[in-house]
C-alpha cells in the first residue's frame, strides 16, 4: 500500500475514533462515582437566601443588578427570584413550586405561567432559562438523579433527572465528583454554567455572571412569599 494512502487511512481512523469517542453513549453509573455522590436528594426542612451582585447581558437588557434568591429546601421545595437595579424597580420577579412556574419582567415581555403537571414543557425564553438553572442549582446531584454516566477528560459527564420538567440536564464532574460544568437544553435552544474563572451562565443571547454571591441559613420563609400575582398577560 502506497504510503500516501496508509497516511490517509490513518488520519481517518484517529479521527473517526476521536469522533466515537466524543459521541460516546451514557452508560451505568460507575462504583467510583456512586461512592462520592449522596445516594438521595435530603429532604431536610432548610432555607436560605442568596444575595449576589451579577452581570447580565441579554438582547432585552444589560447592566449590573442585584439579584436575592430565597430557596425552601425540603418535601416542598420552592424558590423566589428577584433581579433588582442600581436605581429604579425590580428588573424581574420569578418563582418556582412543586406545582408552577411564574415571573414576569415589569417594564418588558410577555409574562411566564406554566403548570408542572400539565405535561408540556415550559416555553423557550429567558425567563425558564432562569427557572431551570435556579431549581437545578438548589437541587443537590445524587446517584438517584443520574439517569446515566460517560467519562470525559477532567472525570465524567453525567446525564440528570432534571428538576424542572422537560429540560435536558448533563453535568460534568471531576473524578472526585466535584461539579465543574452544567449544560442544558429547552425545545431545541441550550445553554451553559459555569463556575470557573467565575460562576457564569450564558448562552447565544444572554449571559448571566455573578461577580459576588453571599448566602445564609434563614428561618422557613411563609408560604405567601411563593405567590405571585401576574399582569394581565400571560404565556404557559
Amino acid at each position: 500500500m502506497p504510503r500516501s494512502v496508509l497516511r490517509r487511512a490513518l488520519v481517518l481512523g484517529l479521527a473517526l475514533a476521536a469522533f466515537g469517542a466524543s459521541c460516546r453513549s451514557f452508560g451505568p453509573l460507575p462504583s467510583t462515582l456512586a461512592e462520592v455522590l449522596p445516594q438521595t436528594v435530603t429532604k431536610a426542612e432548610t432555607a436560605e437566601r442568596r444575595i449576589a451582585l451579577i452581570d447580565l447581558d441579554s438582547t432585552h437588557v444589560s447592566g449590573r443588578f442585584t439579584a436575592v434568591v430565597v430557596v425552601r429546601h425540603g418535601e416542598r421545595p420552592a424558590l423566589r427570584a428577584q433581579v433588582i437595579p442600581e436605581v429604579g424597580g425590580k428588573l424581574l420577579d420569578l418563582v418556582v413550586t412543586p406545582e408552577r412556574v411564574r415571573g414576569y419582567f415589569p417594564h418588558a415581555g410577555p409574562a411566564l405561567d406554566f403548570e408542572r403537571s400539565s405535561g408540556r414543557t415550559p416555553p423557550r425564553g429567558l425567563l425558564s432559562f432562569l427557572a431551570a438553572s435556579l431549581v437545578e442549582e438548589a437541587t443537590p446531584i445524587s446517584s438517584e438523579r443520574a439517569l446515566g454516566a460517560r467519562p470525559c477528560d477532567e472525570g465524567w459527564e453525567l446525564q440528570l433527572r432534571s428538576a424542572l420538567e422537560g429540560v435536558r440536564v448533563i453535568a460534568r464532574l471531576d473524578a472526585r465528583g466535584r461539579l465543574l460544568e452544567r449544560r442544558y437544553s429547552l425545545g431545541g435552544v441550550g445553554w451553559r454554567e459555569r463556575f470557573e474563572p467565575h460562576h457564569t451562565f450564558e448562552s447565544h443571547d444572554f449571559r448571566w455572571v455573578i461577580v459576588e454571591e453571599h448566602s445564609e441559613a434563614i428561618a422557613a420563609p411563609p408560604d405567601t412569599l411563593f405567590e405571585l400575582a401576574l399582569p394581565s398577560r400571560s404565556e404557559d
